[in-house]
């Protein structure tokens, strides 16, 4: 290395995964990330921007990429560690139905992780039959919250014995005073 380089660490979803830094359409890339951690891009020019776009050719269930792009401009002789991936590795499966029963169709809603308030909320919908499924949660607490204010905020939460794939039993929700 004789200029700056950048190094991609893969979270906890991306772990043993293959994610290729700026690959082409000729199915080259200049660094991968595998079973042995992360991946280098070097000889990255100082003083410039360099824009690094991330992909890879197949995930696993409740796996991707969170932000696949990144863009950074080093100082001389600089190096800079990116954090890949996520550690929120749970694929939520519930239904929201109204107390009479009646599915809860076609709506969005944001899981607002309550155990870190800095934690980017998770946009939800459900679709005809009231049946959510999502990708993005961790264990602990949650505030589901309705865009168009129609229902009260309801929370529900994840417990630590929870895997990958986790169902709740059916939330229900109570029409809003608003």
């Amino acid at each position: 290395i004789y200029d700056s380089f950048v190094i991609f660490v893969p979270l906890v979803n991306l772990k043993n995964q293959n994610v290729q830094i700026n690959p082409g359409k000729d199915g080259t890339y200049i660094s991968e990330t595998d079973s042995f951690g992360s991946a280098v891009a070097h000889e990255v020019s100082s003083y410039n921007y360099s824009t690094f776009l991330l992909g890879q050719k197949s995930y696993k269930l409740g796996v991707s990429l969170p932000k696949d792009h990144f863009t950074v401009k080093p100082i001389y002789r600089s190096g800079y560690a990116i954090s890949i991936g996520t550690d929120a590795t749970i694929y939520l499966k519930t239904k929201l139905e109204e107390q009479d029963g009646k599915p809860v169709a076609m709506i969005a809603a944001q899981a607002i992780y309550l155990d870190d308030k800095a934690a980017e909320p998770v946009t939800v919908f459900t679709n005809r039959n009231g049946l959510v499924r999502s990708e993005g949660f961790r264990h602990g607490r949650y505030k589901l919250e309705f865009d168009e204010g129609e229902y009260d905020a309801v929370e529900f939460e994840i417990p630590g014995t929870a895997s990958d794939e986790f169902e709740l039993p059916v939330i229900k929700l109570k029409a809003s005073n608003k």
